[in-house]
């Protein structure tokens, strides 16, 4: 009797230990093959999709080309993000398209909306979701707060917030033109079907 314990023990590990590994593996192929899998939480599909298409669009048709103060540097690769005022960090990946606009559940995400003449980064667009991973409370983040972008070599860049809104999904964020590199921050809140946007410079 204590054999067949000993091997129903053994077996019932065994299959725990390749659930385990078939699970690690599953998220690993969505994340790499950049596919959101159901009831995988590797990836997921954003809910404010039309909100960061048409932040995009209007970046596209109202500037082509934009000519920044001279001493606007690059921002090289970017590590995390923090807000000061409510000890927020949040991780910084580059954007993820497939079939729609996707997030880590850990992450903010970045698009690059236009460039100037000598090719360098201008204004970014970040998009993640609230949860208690990223931004856990957004409600709390005022205008006049700073929001500051961390890259890899530790290199830090500070904005100011002058625009906070707290928007339906079919409202639309207007990025304002200005000399200085801008940021809009797009932080969907999916139980309450809304979604913060937070333009700074």
């Amino acid at each position: 009797m204590k054999v067949v314990r000993e091997q129903l023990l053994i077996i019932l590990v065994g299959m725990i230990s390749l659930g385990f590994t078939i699970f690690i593996l599953i998220n690993s192929y969505e994340v790499f093959s950049n596919q959101d899998i159901p009831y995988i939480s590797s990836l997921r599909l954003m809910e404010a999709q039309e909100v960061i298409d048409r932040v995009i669009q209007i970046t596209d048709e109202n500037s082509l080309l934009k000519e920044f103060e001279t001493d606007t540097p690059s921002m090289g690769e970017l590590d995390y993000m923090y807000f000061p005022s409510t000890d927020d960090r949040i991780f910084i990946g580059k954007e993820r398209y497939n079939n729609g606009w996707l997030q880590r559940p850990n992450n903010i995400h970045y698009h690059i909306l236009n460039y100037d003449e000598k090719g360098l980064a201008g204004d970014y667009l970040f998009y993640t979701s609230k949860n208690w991973r990223t931004i856990p409370s957004p409600e709390a983040i005022e205008v006049g707060d700073e929001i500051q972008i961390i890259n890899k070599y530790g290199r830090s860049w500070s904005f100011v917030i002058f625009e906070r809104k707290v928007l339906d999904y079919d409202d639309r964020v207007v990025p304002q033109s200005s000399g200085l590199r801008q940021l809009i921050v797009i932080v969907e809140d999916r139980h309450n079907d809304v979604y913060y946007s937070f333009l700074a410079r």
